[in-house]
């Protein structure tokens, strides 16, 4: 039955991101996400002061590769954050934004 649900773009992992690239970015990056389900999700990036820099809710389509873009042209270089949340569940890495 795993097969079937990977192949028809089920989910069974837990919530995380599974990869941010580029890393370092220079004028946007890719967070590659995993959820266990289609139901909302909130996307935040702060900066290293705790502020927000992007915010977005997105739902994961079943048949479609879990994939946001961000553009990130009009920051300041440094280290960010980036969440992906739901309820209690939450996961945070780190991505760095430099000068071209």
């Amino acid at each position: 039955m795993e097969i079937l649900s990977e192949a028809c773009g089920g989910s069974s992992g837990p919530l995380g991101i599974l990869k941010i690239f580029p890393n370092p970015a220079s004028s946007g990056f890719f967070v590659e996400y995993e959820t266990p389900d289609f139901e909302p999700y909130d996307f935040r990036v702060y900066n290293a002061l705790g502020q927000e820099m992007y915010r977005d809710t997105r739902t994961p389509n079943r048949f479609a590769a879990k994939r946001l873009e961000i553009d990130a042209s009009n920051w300041a270089p440094g280290v960010y954050f980036v969440a992906i949340q739901r309820g209690n569940d939450r996961e945070v890495k780190p991505v760095l934004v430099k000068v071209e």
